[in-house]
């Protein structure tokens, strides 16, 4: 009776953990302070409204947007899960992880879409990554 009793406790333990791990998180991040933050990081880069010329240029490079900064109307924060779920399997190709433990913010700047997962850091740094209008990988860089 005992073993039967523990055979029935370690496959409802196993089923459970297996349901967890199957969960995903959403592809967009819903997460209004992280959604924020890089909406106005990105927007400072895309259009070049940041008050550090030199920084614009330098970051703008490494992402490899346009030198000359977009017109605020070409940059928007994207809510679509689709696109979402798009730039996140391209995040995770790029990064050698699995999609589903991906939840990003993503801006459509011009042609291109800059991406950041807020629950991946590198210490106290995030990672900001571009993709164009085809989810082709064109840079990164830490912010």
């Amino acid at each position: 009776m005992k073993s039967t009793s523990a055979f029935l406790t370690l496959t409802l333990a196993f089923a459970v953990a297996g349901q967890l791990c199957s969960q995903t998180n959403p592809a967009c991040n819903a997460d209004s302070a992280e959604v924020e933050h890089f909406r106005i990081w990105a927007f400072s880069k895309a259009t070049g409204s940041a008050t550090n010329a030199n920084e614009i240029g330098f970051v703008r490079s490494l992402l490899r947007l346009p030198p000359t900064g977009l017109d605020s109307a070409e940059v928007s924060l994207v809510t679509d899960e689709q696109t979402c779920q798009q730039a996140r399997n391209a995040l995770a190709q790029v990064q050698g992880t699995a999609p589903q433990s991906l939840s990003l913010v993503v801006v459509r700047a011009g042609a291109w879409y800059l991406v950041s997962d807020p629950t991946q850091k590198s210490g106290e740094w995030l990672r900001a990554t571009s993709f164009d209008s085809n989810f082709v990988y064109q840079g990164g860089v830490l912010y």
